[in-house]
């Protein structure tokens, strides 16, 4: 193996490890890894592996938006709640990740997801308490099982490239 095969192989799998850090913030990181799947058919891989590798982060990414707005409208949020759920699910995640890394961003996103689509519904919609309670948590529960999704997918993602960067 040359030494530039080998230093492209190196920077694919930890550029990979990155979308993982990535997706656990809740932004794209699998269309991070899509993107250096690009290089797979040149690096002993085929276009097959790269449409594997398209597949499972196409699925991370709508999954976890589907997760999300679903639990949210699915427990009685408005779009302002949705959209309070979104936004403070990414101000949670931010604020939360310096404060006990890895599981500050975690506990931020659902937190900030939770506040966030509480103040939709009782600032924006003129919810009660009870029904922007009821909101507010389905946007929490949304936030978790969508970046389970998120990273699962992107998990596999990475997995996959390893497999055929290496193996």
């Amino acid at each position: 193996m040359s030494v530039l095969l080998l230093i492209a192989k190196v920077f694919l799998s930890l550029a990979g490890a990155i979308g993982l850090l990535l997706s656990l913030l809740g932004l794209p990181g699998p269309i991070l890894l899509i993107l250096l799947g690009v290089a797979l058919p040149w690096l002993g891989g085929t276009w097959i592996d790269f449409a594997w590798i398209v597949g499972a982060g196409a699925l991370a990414e709508v999954g976890d938006w589907l997760a999300s707005a679903g639990m949210a409208r699915r427990a009685g949020a408005k779009a302002p709640g949705q959209w309070g759920a979104f936004f403070g699910g990414l101000a949670g995640g931010v604020v939360g990740a310096p404060i006990l890394p890895p599981l500050g961003l975690l506990v931020g996103t659902i937190g900030g997801a939770f506040l966030g689509a509480w103040i939709g519904e009782r600032g924006y919609s003129k919810q009660d308490s009870a029904s922007s309670i009821r909101a507010a948590f389905g946007a929490g529960l949304g936030a978790l099982l969508g970046r389970v999704l998120k990273m699962a997918g992107t998990l596999f993602q990475w997995f996959w490239l390893l497999a055929v960067l290496w193996f």
